[in-house]
């Protein structure tokens, strides 16, 4: 199976892929092939979104393949968008890995549930993946700011303090001809997003807003964060919610916050969409899901019944285009069996 690591660089283009063939797939990593959630921030409280709704506006899921210390493979969700016909619109934090993981390998589907692909990965084939609609990534560009303004354990719940949450996926092929593109901001698009202004969200995350629960360890009497788990694993499957209404916008607009009491994105939608409709009927896209909020800092253990930040698309148009050029005339050299090479930026 074809897949690819991703390293940081010093370029526009800051997180470059290797490539490489990655013979040892072991039977143990094809046997865990249950998924367990997302790498972080479907649609709860909404409804179920058709392939027309999809296509229609772009909207994508993100198959992520991670790789642990002990060469286990996992499997990560994430939605994004269609911004040119090679070019995916999505968060950082959604190929950026961890101290435990590393990504490896980041497919796109094109259709608007992909469960069975996260139930039986780890025994399908690369014609298996091609079947399933996915198209899977050969190139990104993360932006270089991200998280360099979190300094401490408070600056992360700061509404006024961004995270840069951006980045850029590059398809290995076209996307299918009847995906149309999200339309990204104007100059003139600036002044539309406001406070209480009407957003409508997509994404494939899960259909519930509680991810987790608080308790005391009998142990240390200390409170614990435990996942609450799902019966029926919801992530996978295009959701959308309309009227969410906005409630802070940073003053560099980099960032804006979405009410999310009855329903918005939780995890499994990060990377996801924010639409706004202008008034001649046309919708742009204003915002990138980001991370969960709460009022209250002592509240804050990852449920999405209060608040969701967004990474602001209009803040960001001075990195995305340049970068979306950079990341389309790059150049990826074919790497021979057992060996990678580096994406050139």
């Amino acid at each position: 199976m074809k897949s690819w690591m991703f390293k940081k660089i010093n370029t526009a283009a800051t997180v470059t892929l290797l490539i490489s063939l990655l013979a040892g797939c072991s039977p143990e990593s094809k046997k865990s092939s249950s998924y367990t959630g997302s790498v972080n921030p479907r649609i709860f409280g909404g409804v179920e979104a058709d392939q027309k709704f999809q296509s229609e506006n772009g909207v994508v899921g993100l198959f992520v393949i991670t790789k642990d210390k002990s060469n286990q493979f996992g499997v990560a969700i994430c939605s994004g968008t269609l911004i040119d016909k090679k070019i995916i619109l999505t968060a950082t934090h959604c190929i950026a890995g961890d101290g435990n993981s590393q990504v490896v390998a980041v497919g796109v589907s094109f259709k608007p549930d992909f469960q069975n692909v996260l139930e039986n990965w780890g025994q399908m084939s690369e014609a298996d993946f091609e079947k399933a609609g996915l198209i899977f990534v050969d190139n990104v560009a993360a932006n270089p700011n991200y998280m360099k303004n979190i300094k401490s354990e408070s600056d992360y719940l700061n509404p006024n303090i961004t995270w840069d949450d951006i980045a850029l996926l590059r398809l290995s092929k076209d996307a299918p001809t009847e995906f149309k593109i999200a339309k990204l901001p104007t100059k003139e698009d600036i002044q539309l997003l406001k406070t209480n202004s009407e957003l409508f969200l997509a994404g494939f995350g899960m259909n519930s807003a509680i991810a987790n629960k608080a308790v005391v360890n009998p142990k240390t009497g200390q409170r614990d964060v435990v996942p609450v788990g799902e019966k029926n694993p919801s992530s996978g499957v295009l959701r959308k919610a309309n009227k969410k209404v906005v409630t802070h916008i940073t003053a560099d607009n980099k960032e804006f916050s979405i009410e999310s009491s009855k329903s918005g994105s939780c995890h499994g939608d990060s990377g996801g969409p924010a639409f706004l409709t202008k008034a001649d009927g046309t919708t742009i896209q204003v915002g990138v899901a980001d991370r969960t909020r709460t009022i209250n800092p002592e509240d804050n253990i990852g449920n999405c019944n209060e608040l969701m930040t967004y990474t602001g698309v209009i803040g960001h148009m001075d990195w995305i285009m340049p970068a979306m050029q950079q990341l389309l005339t790059a150049k990826v050299e074919t790497a021979p069996a057992h060996h990678a090479t580096t994406a050139k930026p």
